[in-house]
């Protein structure tokens, strides 16, 4: 078979990717064919990982092999069943379920199924997820360092590396460049006197973060993609953490040392007391939650977790803000110990990866959505298409909500600049639809996917230079 003599290749490619050594014309043209495998808006090892798995797969499974994307979708491993994507106009049906309020008002949703409308039979779903973006913009738990259109956080006042929202930093600085243009590092003076890490999150386009002052108070800060304090709330000089936040600007807080969670919401200055959770037993009875876990999901009012019952079965919940009432997701499968992550929310949908599966989670009903390509969620910003980065050119491509295909059958709209990614150290960041950051040896710089290194602006460059 024509692919399994490829092994050898690949398996150099990922050794390469893997020990961050330079890498030759020929494997980095190796890379630049099989191009952001994951989705996740790099071309790296992770992509090259998944490649040599599934040409380990094909050198040893007997009978046909499944496709490379059929691989993906299938979290590694070959499918049993194939399910064609739906692309009919959009139905909801509703089902009654019983309503059940406890103590702690914990409520059951009624069972709804969708399917995403679409207005064709390939591209349809980009209007949903132009809705969405132009809403709410996109949030990203997996290496993907954007806040906000021609908006990044650095984690130096120096410029010097992009800091992803979440991770520690001394002295984070904003970068605008909303059009690619022009250059802005604002200090966020907020912190200027703080000298510990800060740990900052993002959600509906604002900064958060509680922090310590001189004095020994925790204050909750929220700040504005220009770098403006919008509030600044004094929570006193109990030790306080930031656990995680609503779409709106809701924040669960933890308060001595994770003993205590309370609720400071969007526009008060009072912290109320988060409502107790509880889970349905056997027996008709209630039962406590041996733990919990913000899973980084939110959507407007909403902030969600998995509870885990002594047996280590796994429960979503989501905590309706508004009147502080917690409500059960009836969509995932209970299930022992499950493997979950959120890779990116662009508004009410969720791209996640659920037990060795990739889905799209409707917050909005509670639904799990098909015709909207998990895949197109890493490099999508915005319109009607993406940006991807293919033979070595970025390039704009349409895929199809078939997911199984979006190899073979995506849509090639236009090539842009070339872009050369052999040397290790070589990164870029998207900005924006237009532009991305580019970081070598040198220094940051911005530079347009249409233009590349003939159109670049110098953010800053280091001082080996």
């Amino acid at each position: 078979m024509e692919l399994k003599s490829k092994i050898a290749g690949i398996t150099a490619l990922c050794l390469a990717f893997t020990a961050g050594a330079a890498v030759s014309p020929r494997i980095t043209r190796a890379a630049g064919m099989f191009g952001d495998i994951n989705g996740d808006s790099h071309v790296d090892a992770k992509d090259a990982s998944i490649i040599l798995s599934y040409y380990s797969y094909l050198s040893t499974t007997d009978g046909e092999p499944v496709t490379l994307e059929e691989y993906v979708i299938n979290g590694g491993k070959a499918p049993t069943t194939t399910t064609p994507a739906v692309t009919t106009t959009a139905e909801t049906t509703t089902t009654a379920a019983t309503t059940t309020t406890t103590a702690a008002t914990t409520t059951t949703e009624p069972v709804t199924t969708t399917t995403a409308p679409t207005v064709d039979s390939k591209y349809g779903y980009y209007e949903q997820l132009d809705e969405e973006y132009q809403k709410y913009g996109r949030w990203s738990h997996y290496e993907d360092y954007v806040v906000a259109d021609g908006h990044m956080l650095l984690a130096d006042n120096d410029g010097s590396n992009p800091l992803k929202a979440g991770a520690n930093s001394k002295k984070p600085c904003l970068l605008v460049s909303e059009d690619g243009s022009s250059i802005d590092l604002r200090d966020l003076d907020i912190f200027k006197d703080y000298s510990d890490y800060l740990q900052l999150k993002y959600a509906g386009g604002y900064l958060y973060n509680v922090y310590w002052t001189r004095d020994g108070n925790n204050r909750f800060a929220k700040i504005d993609m220009d770098g403006n304090v919008v509030r600044n709330v004094d929570l006193g000089k109990t030790l306080c953490d930031l656990a995680a936040l609503s779409g709106n600007g809701d924040a669960i807080i933890t308060v001595d040392n994770k003993k205590e969670y309370m609720i400071l919401k969007n526009g008060s200055d009072e912290l109320v007391e988060m409502p107790k959770l509880t889970l349905e037993g056997e027996h008709g009875l209630s039962i406590e939650p041996s733990s919990i876990q913000f899973n980084s999901m939110f959507y407007n009012n909403k902030i969600y977790l998995l509870a885990y019952d002594p047996n280590r079965n796994e429960f979503m919940y989501y905590l309706d803000c508004n009147d502080l009432s917690w409500h059960k997701c009836k969509t995932f499968v209970t299930k022992y110990n499950s493997l979950y992550s959120v890779r990116y929310i662009i508004g009410r949908y969720a791209f996640l990866n659920y037990d060795s599966d990739y889905i799209v989670y409707d917050m909005e009903t509670d639904t799990i959505v098909e015709g909207i390509p998990f895949v197109a969620s890493g490099t999508y910003y915005g319109g009607n298409s993406n940006i991807d980065y293919v033979d070595n050119k970025w390039t704009e491509i349409k895929l199809p909500s078939d997911a199984k295909n979006f190899v073979k059958e995506r849509e090639t709209v236009r090539v842009l600049a070339e872009e050369d990614f052999s040397d290790a150290t070589r990164r870029a960041y998207y900005m924006s639809k237009t532009h991305y950051l580019y970081k070598d040896n040198y220094g940051l710089f911005v530079r347009s996917f249409e233009k590349g290194k003939d159109e670049e602006k110098t953010v800053v460059l280091f001082d080996n230079q």
